[in-house]
This record gives structure tokens, sequence and C-alpha cells, in this order.
């Protein structure tokens, strides 16, 4: 049998640690933080059974051998679990073992699939790695907590995790790891909730020793450097931790056997769904259950969000809303039903837009009809991260199919909204014809509306001397870089038309997310959430293996920089609210795609007050617009800064390069793929409910974005 056809082997690594103070051992490396304080590991309750239930699944339903079960866990004695455990079942989940066990497996080839699993607490320590981190001496690692902390072993750190991921990843198998523990670990809200459950995170940071503390892979992570890492590339892997930063990850009471409450509602929901769903479908409705749990804990998601958990498959990358608060109130007369939808002011949500929602875990990348339809809403209060939608001819509604987590896709926008569009031509006979294509193929749809009289439209199309289609926007001239990139769209071409729709609908929905910003801020209304400026940088560095000398940095016009292609510069982010803010960067860039550039992995990054970060870019021309760049037209980008309290994931707003969308490729894996943008409606999927956030002083915004116009100089070669 080829490589290619052979069937992939299932490959496991489950970890849980209930039992960390052990009595009859005594303490030969107790732990303190920077105060001096005694650092304390709280026993816990279902981390074993957290094990014992995903290894059940496994092997029942995804038909893993149980040979290629790797099982570490540190149970209590005396204690009644899920299952028997012989001692020769399972070995402890001490440091060392923790780094064996996540090693490429003894036998694994390329293509295989390895699940990762661990139930226990994360913590925070000082940094033993100054010169690899931001921050320097002032960082902090994030970490996994072995059963034998107090008795000789370490944390096992972020960096360390990231070094025994990315051989797996080098060795083509395809990672899926769940990390049911307070990941961040420090800053941790309150103490344990009777009603809920332990708190699985160490809220002391550990004061380092960095000596004692260094990791048995210190050689490959001091090799590894700053090169891009598996959470870098989130590519051939998904990682779903159990709370973000500032929060903590709760286990359950009220079950006759404990569990995190991550497990507990990914093991509930994987049950209950076919094997083959995608991992944002299994987050969106984990999110509404874990949030419906425990207070103040959102999941958290990176990596292969289209990926199926068991597959390579990917799913068409199309964005829906996800309901949240799906249980619409029965006692409710019908009329009168609502449900959240997980989006809102931040991502572009209007009043007054329609939405169908569609039953949980349906695969978006497949046209839907009527009969697919559980029910339609129209938007009624936009909030900050989410918004309030009431049914729509409710008596056709199919109330007890409507659950957390199904898809919302945007049917309809108010049409003050909508880009108008206006053909010019003095032939009558075409202007009949091209009207009625367009009604033919229900060009009034999301995004588009002709307007017959020309009353300031958004677009104009004309036909130009050769017999094609001609596009301008309102300023009179569509960027002439794409338009020399595009193929041309001949009139006479019956399927021009529906390609016409696609490309203005791809522009409106660029023009949207571009000149998004907080209408709650005024123009020359300063919110003070945060400071951006834009500088060079002191010194080149190099990135994966390339050298990027420093920007020289100057003004084209009033407003936007000009910065020369291939040199580095920063954009220097200030946290000057009193509250934790989530901060991303989008490049809107001239080949009219939006890219997440910053943080590169993560959804967000999280500034505390008072808390800078420096984010650095190179810019590049495009291949298709090098020739117009050099012949002296200008390229311009705008990287749009995004803040947000509470931190909200917008990778949503995510859109393919125009000319790729055009070429139906799909950037970086090759695969070709038809992204319609009648399915590709909706912006983002939030990753927590709106709280409501009283006024704090003078910073009355809940999100800001600033934009940072960017002219790039051709280099010559």
């Amino acid at each position: 049998m080829s490589q290619v056809d052979r069937v992939p082997d299932k490959w496991a690594v489950l970890i849980g640690v209930d039992y960390y103070e052990h009595p009859e051992q005594p303490i030969t490396t107790p732990r303190h933080d920077g105060r001096g304080n005694k650092i304390e590991y709280k026993i816990l309750h279902g981390c074993v059974n957290d094990v014992l239930a995903v290894e059940q699944y496994l092997v029942d339903t995804i038909k893993v051998d149980p040979q290629h079960i790797t099982k570490l866990l540190a149970p209590c004695p005396g204690r009644k679990y899920l299952s028997q455990l012989p001692v020769d079942s399972y070995r402890d989940a001490s440091y060392d073992n923790m780094v064996d066990a996540l090693k490429v497996p003894r036998g694994a080839k390329r293509g295989d699939f390895i699940y990762i699993h661990f139930s226990g607490h994360g913590a925070r320590a000082t940094t033993i790695f100054p010169e690899l981190k931001d921050g320097g001496a002032d960082a902090v690692d994030e970490a996994l907590v072995p059963s034998d902390i107090t008795r000789g072993g370490n944390y096992l750190r972020d960096l360390e995790i990231g070094v025994l991921l990315q051989a797996m990843v080098d060795a083509g198998l395809v990672v899926t790891v769940i990390l049911d523990c307070c990941h961040s670990g420090g800053a941790i809200r309150g103490d344990d909730d009777p009603e809920i459950g332990e708190t699985r995170g160490i809220p002391n940071i550990y004061k380092s020793d960095p000596e004692r503390d260094l990791p048995r892979t210190i050689d490959s992570i001091m090799k590894f450097g700053r090169q891009p890492s598996w959470m870098h590339t989130p590519q051939g892997f998904v990682v779903l931790a159990a709370c973000q930063e500032l929060e903590t990850a709760k286990e359950t009471t009220d079950k006759d056997y404990t569990h995190g409450i991550l497990t507990y509602w990914l093991l509930s929901i994987l049950r209950n769904s076919p094997v083959e769903i995608s991992s944002q479908a299994i987050y969106e409705r984990i999110c509404a259950k874990v949030q419906d749990s425990s207070r103040n804990q959102t999941p958290y998601l990176v990596g292969d969000r289209d990926r199926f958990f068991f597959s390579k498959k990917l799913r068409s990358r199309v964005y829906a809303l996800a309901v949240r608060k799906a249980h619409v109130e029965p006692y409710r007369v019908p009329i009168d039903r609502l449900v959240y939808l997980s989006g809102g002011k931040l991502h572009g949500v209007e009043e007054e837009s329609e939405y169908a929602i569609l039953p949980w875990g349906f695969d978006l990348g497949k046209r839907f009809d009527d009969t697919d339809i559980l029910g339609r809403v129209q938007v009624k209060k936009v909030m900050p991260a989410t918004s309030l939608a009431l049914f729509i001819l409710p008596c056709g509604v199919r109330w007890d199919d409507i659950e957390d987590g199904c898809a919302a896709v945007l049917q309809k926008l108010p049409i003050a909204k909508k880009s108008t569009v206006h053909f010019v031509t003095p032939d009558e006979n075409l202007r009949v014809n091209f009207k009625k294509e367009w009604d033919q193929l229900h060009g009034d749809r999301t995004w588009l509306k002709v307007n017959e009289d020309n009353s300031s439209p958004f677009f104009t199309i004309s036909v130009d001397d050769s017999g094609n289609f001609k596009i301008r926007d309102w300023s009179g001239n569509l960027t002439a870089v794409i338009e020399n990139a595009l193929k041309s769209l001949p009139a006479a071409n019956a399927d021009s038309m529906r390609a016409v729709i696609r490309r203005l609908e791809h522009l409106t929905r660029f023009r949207i997310t571009k000149e998004l910003a907080n209408p709650d801020i005024g123009p020359g209304t300063p919110s003070g959430l945060i400071r951006v400026e834009v500088d060079t940088v002191s010194e080149g560095q190099s990135v994966s293996g390339r050298w990027f000398p420093p920007a020289e940095i100057g003004e084209w016009v009033p407003g936007v920089y000009e910065v020369p292609e291939k040199t580095m510069f920063r954009i220097a982010i200030k946290n000057q609210s009193s509250r934790p803010l989530g901060c991303v960067v989008l490049d809107c860039g001239a080949e009219i795609g939006i890219e997440h550039v910053f943080p590169r992995g993560e959804p967000y990054r999280i500034l505390h007050p008072g808390d800078h970060e420096d984010a650095l870019f190179w810019m590049e021309i495009a291949s298709e617009m090098r020739v117009s760049a050099q012949g002296g037209i200008p390229v311009v980008d705008t990287l749009k800064v995004f803040v947000s309290d509470p931190p909200t994931n917008i990778d949503s707003l995510r859109l393919q390069g125009l000319k790729e969308m055009e070429d139906g490729r799909r950037g970086g894996d090759g695969e070709m793929w038809a992204q319609n943008l009648e399915d590709l409606l909706s912006f983002l999927n939030t990753s927590r409910l709106a709280k409501s956030l009283p006024a704090r002083g003078a910073l009355k915004a809940d999100w800001e974005t600033f934009n940072v116009k960017i002219r790039i100089k051709p280099s010559s070669n």
C-alpha cells in the first residue's frame, strides 16, 4: 500500500493530575513566589475522570487502538473513579514522563493523527528564557504542572511544549491538543466557587531558579530560538484550552463523577455529533455550554478551525454568527421569542439585518435551501460583541431544533448599508438586459442594490471599447493595480454578470471592514483606550532566515506613511486605560484582501493597563501588483489596530485577496476551493458573550480602532 493510500493511525497522550500534595512523601523542592510565599498545589477531583472518559470515547467511538494510548495519571488514594486503575495501566504524571510522552510516538508515520489531553493545574513562572521572549527578564512562562512539582519535577513550560509539539508537526502528524486547565495560570479572579467547583490554576507566579528549573529540552529550545513555532504557524494542529487569560478553569460538582467543565461538555457534544464535525462548530457549542456552567470561563481555540477533529478534511471557509442563549424562552409566546447572536458593533453587525438559522453542525460549505432553515431572525439591538434578534414569521420556526452553536448566516442587510450600483450606458437595450440579468441572479442580495437614478452610487459599471465590463468605485477609479491584475469580463458573456456580482460583493465587504469604527466614538473624540505610534526599529532583524533592515519612514501625503518594502518598522501600542484589552492588527491590503498580521497564531494579545506592545512589520508588494507599482501607481495598505474589552476574536473579518477569490485558490495549501461570497456573508464569531460594562470615568467605549496607512515603496528587484 502506498503512503498516499495508507489509512492513518490514531494516537493519544492523556494526562490527568488530581494528586499534587503527597503527605507521605516529603517535599524536596518547595516552590515560592516573588514575595517568598510558599505555593500550594491543591488537590483536584475531576482530572483523572477526564482522562478515563476521554479514553473510553477514543476507543469506543474513534476506534483508537488502546496500544496507541499513553496514559499518565496521579489519582488520589482511595478515591472512587469511573473505572478501576490497576497500577500497571498507567504511568505517573511526572515531569519526565510528560516530556517523554510528548515525543513523536514510536511507529507513527506522516499523516497519522495524535490527540493530546491535559487535565490538571496550569501555572505561571518568571521566565527562564529572557533572551527568547518579548519582555526579557520581565516576561513570564506559562506552564502545565506535573504531579511531582514539589518532589523534584519542573514546570512544563510553554516554549518546551512548543518544541515538543513542533517536532510532531515536522514529522507530519495532525495534532489536536485539549488543555483543561488555567493555561495562562496567573491573574485568577476570585477563589473556588462552592457552586461550581475547584479552580485548575495556581494564582501565585513562581519565582524561577534559572539553574534548577532548566528543562530537559533546553538545547532544542535554544536552537529553535525565535523561529516561528507551532503556536505561530497554525497548520496541522488544533488547540482548545479551557479559558482565556484572567479567567478560571472550573470543575463540575453536580455530576455523579467530577469532571473539568471543558472536558465534560466536549465529550457530551462529541458523543452526540457526527465524527466529521469541524473544530469551529464544536468550539461554538462548547463556548455556549461552558459559559452557562461557569462564570468567567471562555474556552480558547487556535489552529485549523475548519479541520474536522480526526480528519484531514477541511470545510469551506464560511463564516457565520453563532446562536447564543438558544433556549428561546418557551414560556413566551412565539412572536416575543428571541435569541442572541455572537457578533456586535465590533464586527459590523447592523440593526434590521436578517439571518437564517441552520442546524447545529450543518456544513456551511454546502448550499442550503428553505427546508434546511430552522428559522429567520432580524437583529433588533446591536451591542459591542453580541446582538439580540427576534424571529421573523415565528409560526414557521422549528423551535426544538434551535440549539446553542447553530449557525446564523446573513441573508439581508438594511438598504441603507448596501453598496449602490449604477450601470452607465447610452444603449437602452444593453441597460435593460443588464437589469434583467442582475435580477435573475438576485444581484440585490446581501451587499448590493442597483440604483437606476444614479444618485451617488458607490460603484458604477460601464462597458469599455473592448466590450468588457468596467467597474469604478465612488472615487471614479477602481484601484488600477487590481484592475490590471484581474481577468476581463466580456459583457456579452452570460457568466460575466455572476462574476461582476461576486467582484462587487468582495469589494463591498472589504470596504465595510476597512471603514469599521465604533459608532459611539465621534470624529475627533478620543476614547482614551490606547495610544498608537509608528517608528522604525533600532536595528535590522532576521525572521525565518530572511534579513530585514530598519525602515526609513517618511510621509507620502498627510496621514499616510511611506515605507520601503522589505524593511522593518514597528507600531507601538500602549494600553492607557484602566482595564485589560485584547489587541489585534489586520492588514487591509491594496490587493483587496484582509489578513490577520498581529499577533501571529493567536486570536489576540492581552494588553494589561499600562502595557506597551511593539508590533513589528515589513511590507511586500504582491507579484500581480509589482509591474504597476514600479510604473508609479501607489500601493497603499491600511494596518487596522483593534482593541476591545472584553478581548474578542475578530478573525472572521479576514478576507482572501480579490485575485485569489476569482481564481478559486486557497492560499498556502494549494487546494482548490470555491469561496462563494453568497455564503461568506457574516462577520465574527466572538469568543464570549458581551457583558454589561459600567462606565469607568471618561472611558465609555469598550472597543476602538486606529488606522495606520502605509504606502509601500517598491524596491528595484
